[in-house]
């Protein structure tokens, strides 16, 4: 099978980003927010984006990928795994905060106090249950069976959140809290 010019670009794209984040003289992941973004793409964005991209082309029905609904449903994947990215690459970061910090690694948990990423992380989740939201509401009319299976998976995350939120809140141990 032949890959579109956009397959191909965000295959390449995909390539780059680990080496950007990790390498030397660029290392975006010790750079602060930029290198949350950089896992980000690199980890859940651009992936997503691939397979997307990837299926549109073998299905090579123009009026059906260029229409208004794929293209929201490509607007919501890539907000859904933007966040889902930044909350993964947080936990992770604050997770080994402690051994980044004795091995003079700096990332942004070594460079910020976990209680300065509590609300954005509260908004990340948000953001990361409206992006899966509007994925769900646009599969609806094509695919019932799995819209519903979504919306009960972001019911149960959206419950497991407002069970724990007092947790989250009370806790100043970072993987705890953060978690």
């Amino acid at each position: 099978a032949s890959y579109s010019r956009t397959s191909l670009l965000l295959l390449a794209i995909e390539f780059l980003l680990p080496t950007i984040y990790s390498i030397p003289p660029i290392r975006l992941k010790g750079r602060g927010a930029l290198g949350l973004v950089c896992d980000s793409f690199g980890a859940h964005m651009v992936p997503c984006l691939y397979v997307i991209s990837v299926l549109a082309n073998v299905a090579g029905n123009p009026t059906l990928v260029h229409s208004t609904r794929s293209t929201a449903f490509v607007v919501c994947t890539a907000i859904w795994a933007l966040a889902l990215g930044l909350i993964g690459i947080l936990i992770h970061e604050f997770e080994d905060r402690e051994n980044d910090i004795r091995s003079g690694i700096r990332t942004f948990a070594t460079d910020v106090e976990f209680h300065a990423v509590r609300v954005p992380m509260a908004i990340f989740y948000v953001i990361e249950l409206c992006g899966f939201a509007g994925m769900v509401t646009i599969l609806f009319p094509v695919a019932p069976v799995i819209a519903i299976a979504l919306g009960l998976f972001v019911l149960l995350i959206a419950i497991k959140l407002i069970a724990h939120w007092p947790h989250y809140r009370r806790y100043e141990q970072d993987s705890t809290a953060i978690q």
